[in-house]
């Protein structure tokens, strides 16, 4: 059995399709109000219709919705970081139901009052009026505006129907867009944000157990670092990239760089100083307000249980050090400091001793910037050839110093210098020829402070009584101090042992006894030849004065003349020179320094040998043929000049490699070794070198005297003879030209020489020449060549 309930069906609404008068047979129809509309297309007869589809809306319904407010939609920014300073805002216009197409000729866009211009162009048709609430007046017009690009601009993407304003400069914006055909607007305020800075808030100074080497305890946490964009791990955990660059206490080792991740950080810090650069995702760090990476500084300090070492010196009792005098040689410098210790301990003290030499050294800078107060000069010396930078602003950074100073040193032939890529702070300087070079620090009143930080260099010698030196262990108090560096060590006494079975450790630091004499010479000195061969002359000097002058000059003890040739250069009259003197230079304020004036020089010796020669006695063209230095004496560098051309490069004394030199022909070539001082005076030794047969001679076969300075004259080129006798004959033999070799018929070539035949004007009609040559060699054998040539005008 079926039971149904049926009840009464009551018709809510009625649905009716009427014409729109007028419009019948037209394809595109406008003004119409809102409500939903639909076409239908006949055929002829009258017989059938079809619906037109609506590919907008979907189906054969076109729906007109009635106006609403003019809004923003999908708004997104780019996000500003230190990589990308601006940010990119994108957009859609809407009506709240529909996006509307963004072209130019129909919508207008206003940023902070300036109107902006679309990067395309774009037309439109519409249709604008204004209306009151009882009558309307309207005016259809088609408007077409092209775009251009002039000012701030913005770019539409007529495709994605999106709006993009690009680079945004961190600030406070309104947008106005407003819509030419309705007056309708929509406003947007925004505000585009800084770079999200980095910063870490944790504890950056550490005391290190006197039991321990390093610092035992958790040191460093990951979550107390703030800002930026941190990567992200798979598993979803945010850290940072991590670098620190180590500058020990003890100057005796070196300076490292460790690289790590803020949830790994997993090494035991020494004593000394740790700067530390933050990471993010972006590449961002830590920047001043100038934009400069700026380390977190980190310090480590190896204590005592509760010792503190204190300053004491100086007029207000606050200096750890008082400065030797300006005078010269002067040695009254002072250490003065306090030790507050809970327990007895006791001090011992060294100072630091000349680097030895290497073929390599290393010189570290410590500190910011130079001075702000005055430019100041940084002067070192590498095998006693001074080289200086001079500041060229207040408070010039460190790194301008530190590559302007590189590139004086790779001034010098002799050296090459770099940053070390490890340790930005130093200079790494190293020999051309691989010989050995020695560091001396000569600037020491700077701000920025240099330290010859070479592995083979920082040796250190106890102030025990020892050798000579003053005993000093035990004091507090140290007097009549050469400038320098001094070290102190301070050890517990009776303290019991660690719970790790060790002594405790000591404590140390090093104190910078400085030279308040402002005075360096950049360049120089420099003698000129006269001086280098004991007669009467001048010396050239550059001094830094910092406006003390003007300044005196001393040569032995004796006040000589001199003249001023530019700023801070002086030539200075020698009357009565010497093999060995002192060069002394005093300011206003009686503070002086003095170089030692050396014009004698070494004793020039060599040898040379090849695989050949040490087989059959005999030297063969276009093999290696080795030359050593073996001079004597003082002399600071040499070159070898082969005979043939060629020289070596300026090389430096006891340079460990020999010079390997190839002679291209055969001839008898005169070698010269010339060794120079480290004032650039010089002596030489020349001996002969026979390659092959001892000697050559090469003819042309054309010559072209027609007044330029190339192949003017017809002559052999020939080495390894005594004599020679040029003869030139015409065609049929008679004798145009004859000329015998001799010493300085060429000025350019040692030994005898030709001129050449120059050509004659009055000659016979055939360009061909006969030409022979007499010749000797040094060995006294008879050589003899004839042959043709053609001359070209």
């Amino acid at each position: 059995t079926l039971n149904i309930s049926v009840s009464g069906i009551t018709k809510i609404a009625d649905t009716r399709w009427t014409d729109v008068p007028g419009m019948a047979g037209m394809e595109v129809i406008s003004g119409l109000s809102a409500g939903y509309y639909r076409a239908i297309i006949n055929d002829s007869s009258g017989c059938g219709g079809t619906l037109v589809a609506n590919s907008t809306q979907g189906g054969t319904i076109f729906e007109i919705d009635e106006p609403q407010s003019l809004q923003f939609d999908s708004i997104e920014f780019d996000e500003v970081t230190c990589n990308q300073p601006t940010s990119n805002l994108q957009f859609k216009i809407s009506n709240g139901v529909y996006t509307y197409s963004p072209d130019p000729s129909a919508f207008e866009l206003t940023l902070n009052s300036v109107l902006l211009t679309s990067t395309v162009e774009g037309s439109v048709s519409y249709t604008t009026g204004t209306s009151t609430a009882t009558t309307s007046t309207s005016t259809t017009s088609t408007n077409t505006a092209a775009a251009t690009t002039i000012g701030s601009t913005y770019t539409p993407n007529l495709r994605t129907n999106t709006v993009e304003i690009e680079s945004l400069a961190p600030g406070d914006y309104e947008l106005v867009v407003k819509n030419v055909q309705t007056e309708c607007i929509a406003v947007l305020n925004f505000t585009i944000n800084d770079a999200s800075s980095i910063t870490y808030s944790g504890d950056t100074d550490f005391d290190i157990d006197p039991c321990y080497e390093t610092y035992q305890d958790i040191f460093f946490d990951q979550f107390l670092i703030d800002g930026g964009e941190p990567f992200q791990s798979s598993d979803g955990e945010s850290y940072y990239s991590l670098k620190w660059t180590f500058d020990p206490l003890d100057p005796t080792e070196n300076n490292s760089v460790i690289s790590s991740l803020s949830n790994n950080v997993n090494f035991a810090p020494r004593a000394g100083t740790y700067e530390l650069l933050i990471y993010d995702s972006n590449g961002c760090t830590i920047l001043d307000e100038n934009g400069t990476e700026t380390p977190i500084e980190f310090t480590f300090s190896q204590s005592i249980s509760s010792l503190e070492v204190l300053p004491a010196g100086g007029t207000n009792g606050d200096q750890f050090a008082t400065p030797v005098s300006c005078e010269i040689d002067a040695e009254d410098g002072q250490i003065s400091i306090d030790i507050e210790s809970s327990d007895p301990y006791e001090i011992v003290w060294h100072i630091q001793q000349s680097s030895t030499t290497s073929n390599e050294q290393r010189l570290l800078f410590q500190g910011v910037a130079a001075s702000a107060d005055s430019l100041e000069v940084y002067s070192i010396r590498i095998n006693d050839i001074p080289i200086s930078y001079s500041t060229q602003q207040s408070n010039e950074p460190l790194a301008s110093v530190l590559n302007e100073l590189t590139q004086r040193i790779n001034d010098i032939s002799l050296f090459t210098a770099a940053i070390d890529a490890a340790n930005s702070n130093e200079i790494i300087i190293q020999s051309v020829s691989n010989g050995s070079i020695d560091l001396e620090i000569v600037s020491q009143s700077t701000r920025l402070q240099m330290l010859n930080t070479s592995s083979n260099g920082a040796t250190w010698v106890a102030l025990d009584g020892t050798g000579g030196t003053t005993n000093y262990t035990g004091y507090l108090s140290l007097n009549d101090l050469a400038e320098g560096l001094y070290r102190y060590t301070i050890s517990a006494v009776n303290v019991s042992n660690c719970e790790n079975g060790a002594e405790p450790n000591s404590v140390q630091g090093v104190i910078a006894v400085e030279n308040e004499n402002i005075l360096e010479i950049r360049e120089g000195p420099i003698v000129d030849e006269y001086l280098c061969n004991g007669q009467s002359g001048t010396l050239f000097v550059d001094v830094f004065d910092g406006n003390t002058g003007p300044l005196t000059f001393f040569y032995n003890s004796t006040p000589v003349t001199y003249e001023a040739v530019g700023t801070n250069q002086y030539i200075i009259n020698i009357d009565n020179p010497v093999e060995s003197a002192t060069l002394e230079i005093y300011n206003t304020a009686n503070c002086g320094l003095s170089r030692e004036i050396n014009i004698g020089n070494g004793t020039p010796l060599f040898e040379f040998t090849s695989t050949n020669f040490l087989q059959s006695g005999t030297y063969l063209a276009r093999e290696d043929v080795t030359f050593v230095d073996n001079s004597e004496n003082e002399y600071d560098s040499f070159e070898f000049v082969f005979g043939d051309g060629t020289q070596s490069e300026l090389l430096e004394r006891n340079s460990p490699e020999p010079v390997i030199h190839e002679y291209a022909i055969s001839g008898t070539y005169y070698v010269t070794l010339r060794i120079y001082n480290d004032l650039g005076c010089t002596e030489e030794l020349t001996k002969t070198i026979k390659i092959g047969k001892g000697y050559s001679i090469l003819m042309p076969n054309v010559f072209t005297p027609n007044g330029d300075i190339w192949n003017s004259t017809f002559r052999p080129v020939f080495n390894g003879l005594s004599e020679i006798t040029l003869r030139v004959y015409d065609a049929q033999g008679g004798l145009l030209y004859e000329e015998v070799g001799a010493e300085g018929s060429d000025p350019d070539v040692i030994g005898i020489s030709l001129r050449g035949w120059p050509g004659d004007s009055n000659l016979p009609s055939s360009p061909y020449f006969i030409y022979t040559i007499t010749a000797k060699t040094i060995d006294d054998e008879p050589v003899f060549r004839d042959g043709t040539f053609i001359l070209l005008q």
